[in-house]
């Protein structure tokens, strides 16, 4: 009886590690693509390590269990079940990793149950006569070793940031800025701090995002990956490991990591988490007068914290997005028909039909450019108090937008608004490096850079590895050096509305193509041109289309962006997520108009 209940316990914390390994990486995808990720490398390691955990902790503690005691070995069995799922649903890497005690719960509990579970076997290994003094000694020291590894686990976590900041040593911080649908033209007399900061270090003028919405573009930034190739194109879907984040490098470097975010989708349900210690998402609909203050606030508690450790804070805020609230620059009689603020309802309304007339267009461009004098307040002023305190001494800072904003220059039903196009108006976006000491002040690059080359730069930057998986190339040595980066073919790729486009730039040229213009995405669908070529050094504003008269050249770019449209564009293999958004990230995304 004994050796079925030993036996039973082995097999029961076995199921239950290897379950929490599979649960870990694959997340309950189906089992299609389950299996194409068995032979990444984390999931074998994890679900043997699951098993051995589980195995082990199983047969410790029911092997305490006489069969006059049945319900004790259920109670005990019950733990070594629990205990194999909580231990495994954090891997061990992620277990040794700093904690902060207000918000690591879950992590603590974990290790709590583990320890708990392994102390129950005490008392019963002194107490119980039928083992025997072999078997009381051996269920002892199984008891003893599952608390051990418990406490140790826990002291680890905190021990850690010494351990860590060994390895980071003498390396620089790391701060990212995204400034959510802020166009590239923005960054100017309406954004005095930002542009004093950018003039401290190198100013790319012709910055290229890989998509024109928010979860594939910000999926690019972290992974330096393009957006069909990581796979976070649409809302169903979230970024899956084996995928290595900018933040997931840098925490396994020695950096403390955190990330403070508008929420909605730059949301953790997306996997923007990964990589990171801390993880704070913030409503900024709750209340529109604060704009991304509290946001910046915490960023700034944060950064002080850390003294002179090396970290990475990555700061999101949905300004200037719509709505657009800040009357700064408005002509009240402009306003025609329109409310004080153009809430996303009155968005709606504009696409449903409501054409407006010069002056309300107008005034809505007004209270943009009123959202980003406000978003340069408020974000350019966290960058000036952090440079008085003298943290910027010794960070590399990084200000970028996502995406930028059409104002009725190219399509006149989702004006404003973005996600629908792969034009220059909601492509090209602010991006500035700044690093004392490093990159030379005053340097402005006019080599077109695609934003999936930040994260690399970074890397180097910090002195480290390059990363596998990252597509995106470093330009750090150009940087030091003061010079142009070699041009190289920028993508994007990934609408939310209408069907797939693709994209590519190289040297004056741009083609745009639309491979199944059958399958389309979003309640809108936006006029479509099977292929577009524009020569982007004469026709900035992408309004001559050259498909008909393309040259040579053009005509190789158009060969290679059709062939990456029809190698990523295939019917029926979109897979779903795990999770759908919680009603709190729901709400979120209707303040900011991206659901109904």
């Amino acid at each position: 009886m004994r050796a079925g209940i030993a036996g039973a316990g082995l097999l029961a914390g076995a199921v239950a590690g290897a379950l929490a390994g599979w649960l870990r990486v694959v997340r309950s995808e189906d089992l299609a693509h389950g299996m194409r990720l068995l032979a990444a490398t984390r999931i074998v390691p994890l679900t043997l390590a699951g098993a051995a955990y589980g195995g082990l902790l199983g047969l410790a503690l029911m092997l305490l269990a006489p069969k006059a005691k049945r319900r004790a070995a259920g109670l005990t069995g019950a733990f070594a079940c629990a205990a194999g799922i909580a231990a495994l649903a954090f891997p061990l890497r992620d277990v040794l990793v700093p904690m902060e005690l207000s918000r690591d719960r879950p992590r603590l509990a974990a290790l709590a149950l583990v320890t708990v579970a392994a102390l129950w076997s005490i008392p019963w290994a002194v107490a119980w006569p039928w083992a025997g003094t072999a078997g009381r000694r051996l269920t002892r020291a199984c008891g003893v070793l599952g608390c051990v590894a418990g406490v140790v686990a826990a002291i680890a976590g905190f021990a850690l940031p010494v351990v860590a900041a060994q390895r980071a040593e003498g390396r620089p911080s790391v701060i990212v800025v995204s400034l959510d649908t802020m166009r590239a033209d923005a960054l100017g007399e309406d954004t005095p701090r930002l542009t004093a900061l950018a003039a401290e270090g190198a100013l790319f003028t012709r910055a290229i995002s890989a998509a024109p919405w928010t979860l594939p573009s910000h999926a690019s930034i972290f992974t330096s990956r393009l957006p069909f190739d990581h796979g976070l194109c649409f809302p169903r879907h979230k970024l899956r490991e084996p995928l290595v984040t900018l933040a997931e490098a840098l925490r396994d470097a020695g950096y403390r990591t955190a990330g403070f975010t508008g929420d909605a989708y730059v949301d953790a349900t997306y996997g923007f988490d990964q990589g990171f210690e801390r993880y704070d998402a913030v409503h900024e609909d709750e209340d529109v007068a604060l704009g991304p203050r509290p946001i910046a606030e915490r960023a700034l508690a944060w950064i002080r914290a850390r003294g002179d450790r090396p970290f990475f804070a990555f700061v999101h805020t949905y300004e200037p997005h719509a709505p657009y609230t800040e009357r700064t620059f408005a002509d009240a009689r402009d306003r025609g028909r329109l409310p004080e603020i153009v809430d996303f309802p009155t968005v709606e309304r504009i696409h449903a039909g409501l054409d407006l007339n010069d002056g309300e267009k107008r005034y809505v461009r007004a209270l943009y450019r009123g959202d980003v004098a406000r978003t340069d307040l408020v974000m350019g002023g966290l960058l000036e108090t952090l440079r008085a305190e003298g943290i910027l001494d010794h960070t590399i800072v990084v200000v970028l937008s996502d995406h930028g904003e059409d104002f009725w220059s190219h399509d006149q039903r989702r004006s404003p608004g973005h996600g629908h196009s792969l034009y220059d108006d909601l492509l090209r976006v602010p991006l500035f490096v700044r690093a004392p000491g490093v990159v030379p002040p005053g340097l402005r690059v006019e080599t077109p850079l695609s934003l999936i080359d930040v994260a690399p730069t970074i890397v180097e930057l910090c002195g480290l590895p390059p990363v596998p998986g990252f597509q995106g190339r470093s330009i750090a040595a150009d940087l030091r050096a003061g010079r142009e980066p070699e041009p190289v073919p920028v993508w994007s790729e990934s609408v939310e509305y209408g069907p797939d486009r693709f994209a590519v730039r190289d040297g004056r040229y741009k083609a745009i193509v639309v491979p199944r213009p059958d399958i389309v995405h979003g309640e809108y669908h936006p006029a479509t041109h099977p292929l577009e070529v524009f020569d982007v050094e004469r026709d900035p504003g992408e309004t001559i289309d050259l498909a008909g008269e393309a040259s040579p050249e053009a005509r190789v770019l158009v060969t290679k962006v059709a062939e990456r449209g029809r190698r990523k564009v295939r019917p029926g293999t979109d897979e779903p997520d795990a999770s759908d958004p919680s009603d709190e990230l729901l709400k979120t995304l209707r303040s900011l108009g991206y659901v109904k």
